[in-house]
């Protein structure tokens, strides 16, 4: 987890959400730092897709699966962190 998250009760009604953090450092800061994390951890990175809004990390899990890290902006300012199943 990105230092200085803190986690979230994800929605009921998103079953692809994994887990969810917010964070007050840039979104910029999280894609970094789960760039650098993830392959460290063994978790390899299959696709990166840094963007303005949304930034999005897609990696694969001990099963095969694709997983995705999504950092975007929340309506009151903080950095959402979420952790899902891969999604076109």
């Amino acid at each position: 987890m990105v230092p200085g998250a803190a986690p979230v009760s994800p929605p009921d009604d998103d079953p692809g959400l994994i887990a969810l953090w917010e964070s007050d450092q840039a979104g910029s800061a999280a894609y970094d730092f789960y760039v650098d994390a993830l392959p460290s951890a063994g978790y390899p990175i299959v696709g990166l897709y840094p963007g303005g809004e949304v930034a999005l990390i897609r990696f694969r899990v001990p099963d095969g699966q694709v997983w995705q890290v999504v950092a975007h902006g929340t309506a009151h300012g903080a950095v959402a962190i979420e952790i899902r199943l891969d999604r076109p």
